[in-house]
C-alpha cells in the first residue's frame, strides 16, 4: 500500500490542476480559464490515450467531454489543439514529468565528476493512423503501415531531456544522433541500435568517452581478453570474435582489446539462460590497468 501511495504521489506531483494550469498561462495556451481549461485537457488526453480504441481528434473530443461534463463543440476543442502554444504545453509538462520521475540508479558512491555529462541515447517507436503512411512510415508494413519513433538524448546529471525528435520508424536511428564534437568530455551511452564505430570513433577523436552495447553479429579481430580478475586469457589472443565467442560462457566476464575498422575495446559477458552474450562497446580504460589498446 506505502508503494502504491508512493507512486501515487509522484504522479499527482506532476499531474495536478493548479500546476498544469500555471504552465498553460505561463506558455500562453490560455489568458483566462475558459471551458478548454489546459488540466481538463491534459488529462482527458492522458486518459484517452490509455485506450486503444482511439484513430482521430474526434474520440478524444468525446473522451473530453465525457470526462469533463460540457457540450463543447469539435471546432472550438480542435482549435485549442492547433494552437502553437499547445505544444510548448505538452513539451513542458513532458519536461516537469521527466526530471521528476526519473529513477535515480546510481548509488551515492559512484564517481562521475569526470564528465561535463552523461547522455543516454534511446527511442521508442509506436503505430500512428495509417493514413499517415506517406509521412510516417513504418518498419514493419503488414503489422503498421504507419508508425513513428521518438528519439531522446537524456542528460543524466541534469535529470533532463538534452534533444527530443519524432521521425518516422523506418527512418535509421543515426541521423538523430548528437554531434560528436557535442560530446567533448562527456560520456554517451546507448542501445545496439546505435551501434556504428564510425560515429564512435569520432565520438573519441573529439574528446569523449562512449559506452554502447554492440551487435551480436559483431566479427572483430580480439588482440587480446582478460578475465574479470585481470588474468590474461590466451585462447583470446588475435583471433576472430566468432571463433572464441562460445568461452565467454566458461569465463564469465571477457573484457577484450580489438580491432575492426577502428580499434576499441569490447566487454563481454553471458547472461544466464541467454543464447549469446552481450557485448559493451567502450573507449573506456580501466582504472587500475590502463587501456588495453596502445
Amino acid at each position: 500500500m506505502r508503494d502504491k501511495n508512493n507512486e501515487l504521489n509522484k504522479i499527482t506531483e506532476v499531474l495536478n490542476e493548479f500546476n498544469i494550469n500555471d504552465i498553460g498561462k505561463w506558455c500562453g495556451f490560455c489568458h483566462r480559464e475558459r471551458i478548454v481549461k489546459p488540466y481538463e485537457l491534459v488529462m482527458a488526453l492522458v486518459t484517452a490515450m490509455g485506450d486503444k480504441s482511439i484513430d482521430c481528434i474526434s474520440d478524444l473530443h468525446r473522451y473530453f467531454t465525457g470526462l469533463t461534463y460540457t457540450d463543447v463543440q469539435y471546432k472550438p476543442f480542435h482549435n485549442q489543439l492547433s494552437k502553437p502554444a499547445f505544444k510548448q504545453l505538452i513539451q513542458r509538462i513532458v519536461g516537469v514529468a521527466l526530471h521528476k520521475w526519473q529513477q535515480h540508479i546510481l548509488g551515492t558512491d559512484t564517481d562521475l565528476s569526470a564528465f561535463k555529462q552523461v547522455v543516454l541515447q534511446d527511442g521508442s517507436s509506436f503505430a500512428v493512423h495509417d493514413a499517415l503512411k506517406e509521412e510516417f512510415k513504418g518498419r514493419f508494413t503488414t503489422v503498421s503501415p504507419a508508425a513513428v519513433e521518438v528519439h531522446v538524448s537524456w542528460d543524466m546529471l541534469h535529470s533532463q531531456p538534452e534533444r527530443i525528435a519524432v521521425s518516422a520508424d523506418s527512418v535509421a536511428e543515426y541521423d538523430f544522433l548528437p554531434p560528436a564534437e557535442s560530446l567533448v568530455a562527456c560520456l554517451f551511452m546507448a542501445d545496439r541500435g546505435y551501434f556504428k564505430l564510425s560515429y564512435l570513433e569520432s565520438i573519441h577523436q573529439a574528446g569523449g568517452s562512449y559506452l554502447v552495447r554492440a551487435k551480436t553479429t559483431a566479427n572483430p579481430l580480439v588482440l587480446l581478453g582478460v578475465n574479470a580478475q585481470g588474468k590474461r586469457l590466451k585462447r583470446f589472443d588475435n583471433v576472430k570474435l566468432k571463433e572464441v565467442k562460445h568461452h565467454i560462457r566458461q569465463s564469465q566476464v571477457v573484457d577484450m582489446d580489438v580491432e575492426g575498422s577502428v580499434s576499441y575495446r569490447l566487454i563481454a559477458s553471458w547472461p544466464p539462460g541467454k543464447s549469446e552474450p552481450t557485448y559493451w562497446a567502450t573507449n573506456l580504460v580501466t582504472v587500475h590497468q590502463g587501456p588495453i589498446v596502445s
